[in-house]
């Protein structure tokens, strides 16, 4: 009987349910400290649902990378990259519900932005020099 996850899964799905518990205990404390506003409550909503599907973008792809396998099935099946994505999303989120009190956090914002940018790009010409014409296929059956 093989094991569902390998260890190497089990910690690359750490980060994304590490952010979901972090973000929830900083809105309930948050709310809980600054009051309750509808802004405050859809950030809240839109962050967990974004945290959400990260996990289940994260589990979709398993150990594929490393087993230089394409998944196109799931948020795959519709995303290029739901990981990097989800997880700006889920920060973008956060940081709307901090602008309420601070701009400032638009900095560590623009700067993640730029970064998954350039991760983006890497990844893609790596999948492409791998892959092949499989990739440049899978490239227009999805978005982004």
């Amino acid at each position: 009987m093989s094991e569902p996850f390998k260890p190497t899964t089990r910690l690359k799905i750490f980060m994304p349910v590490a952010a979901l518990f972090g973000y929830f205990g900083f809105f309930v404390l948050a709310i809980f400290l600054a009051g309750s506003t509808p802004l405050r409550v859809i950030c809240a909503l839109f962050t967990f649902v974004m945290c959400v599907l990260w996990i289940i973008a994260r589990l979709q792809l398993g150990d594929a990378p490393a087993e230089d396998r394409l998944i196109t099935s799931g948020l795959y099946g519709e995303v290029r990259h739901p990981i990097y994505y989800a997880s700006t999303l889920a920060f973008l989120g956060f940081t709307v519900f901090i602008l309420i009190w601070t701009p400032i956090i638009l900095v560590p914002f623009a700067a993640l932005v730029a970064f998954m940018v350039v991760r983006i790009r890497r990844e893609e010409r790596v999948l492409k020099a791998k892959l092949g014409r499989r990739y440049a296929r899978y490239k227009q059956r999805t978005i982004i």
